[in-house]
């Protein structure tokens, strides 16, 4: 499932068919980054020894220690590309007993082990290196970017169709092509015998639906039929970014052969960000999603109830919240054995 399937499944759950809808595209991506976030830190997803922003550091002659990428949980094994087995895991008060001053002389000595509670953020070794090496690490993480939609427009193509009836169903994310054809107008035509025609919109975060009447309802009103105009139309119903998109937005005018488009949101143009954890979990963070969707603090949203057993149900995949005094504890005295936590 990609991010717009989790929004989707999560609007579906809470059967979120308002218009506009009660729950913004944003405020979703935010809950299902929290919850793929949640997932990884309780149940130790993403186990990583290959991708080098994590995994892979760079040491110079006379470096005694490397700052981790942030993303790291739990360092698994240690290896150094001059050597073929990996180093040993020491702590920093038996590296003190042992060789007191061994982080404060510059001797050269062979590098056999990484200190992992020295600093926070960092592993040290238990002497400087005698030449620039790579350290290779296999380490438990977070994941790599927050889950995001991509930030391509949203095509809401139209043709009119004089006196027709018609629907236009754009999804999200795909422009709009001729093959999405809209019978849909402001006025059905120019001159004399012009009629106005009613329409309506419906907006679902997801999917723009436009629905034209067949009914007359008025007097020809030019300043209605302008692309600018119908766009402006879609966003009081809708509450969304829509914008036209077409030449001379402000004058021209629909006809019985226009036809025209519509973009939703940025303009410019950007990659979706999908879980990383296995797909067989992915519907489980559709339940964090909706954990945090009824604590919203509204009249038409807060379900205590509902939220609680939105909870229960994610604790039960993934396990009980992974604190962070845990997991510093754990990668300071438990790495050795790979113990992953109390729950």
């Amino acid at each position: 499932m990609n991010t717009l399937g989790l929004l989707t499944s999560a609007r579906e759950e809470a059967d979120d068919k308002a218009t506009p809808p009660l729950w913004t595209d944003a405020t979703l991506v935010g809950y299902a980054a929290e919850a793929e976030m949640e997932a990884a830190r309780r149940a130790r997803l993403l186990k990583d020894a290959t991708t080098a922003a994590v995994c892979t550091y760079t040491v110079a002659q006379g470096d005694q220690s490397i700052t981790l990428d942030p993303r790291v949980m739990f360092i698994r094994s240690c290896k150094i590309a001059s050597k073929s087995l990996p180093l040993g895991r020491i702590h920093d008060a038996d590296m003190n007993r042992i060789v007191p001053d061994w982080d404060v002389t510059d001797q050269m000595g062979d590098v056999t082990r990484f200190i992992p509670d020295k600093e926070t953020g960092k592993i040290w070794f238990d002497g400087p290196f005698q030449a620039a090496d790579t350290v290779k690490l296999v380490v438990v993480r977070e994941p790599l970017s927050a889950l995001a939609l991509a930030t391509i427009s949203v095509g809401a193509y139209f043709t009119l169709n004089e006196g027709g009836l018609g629907v236009l169903t754009t999804t999200y994310n795909v422009a709009g092509t001729a093959g999405n054809s809209l019978a849909y107008a402001v006025v059905g035509t120019t001159g004399a015998g012009h009629e106005n025609r009613s329409a309506s919109v419906a907006w679902n975060g997801t999917t723009l639906t436009i629905t034209l009447g067949t009914d007359n309802v008025g007097a020809y009103d030019a300043t209605k039929n302008t692309f600018d105009a119908i766009a402006a139309l879609i966003n009081v119903v809708t509450g969304a970014p829509f914008t036209s998109v077409n030449s001379s937005d402000t004058s021209d005018h629909v006809t019985g052969t226009s036809s025209g488009a519509f973009a939703h949101g940025s303009a410019t143009s950007g990659t979706a960000v999908n879980p990383e954890i296995p797909a067989r979990y992915h519907y489980g963070l559709v339940n964090w999603m909706l954990f945090r969707m009824f604590n919203k603090q509204d009249a038409q949203t807060n379900d205590p109830e509902k939220a609680a057993k939105a909870e229960a149900a994610f604790e039960k995949e993934f396990g009980k919240k992974s604190s962070a005094i845990d997991e510093r504890y754990i990668q300071e005295n438990y790495g050795f054995d790979e113990f992953d936590g109390v729950f």
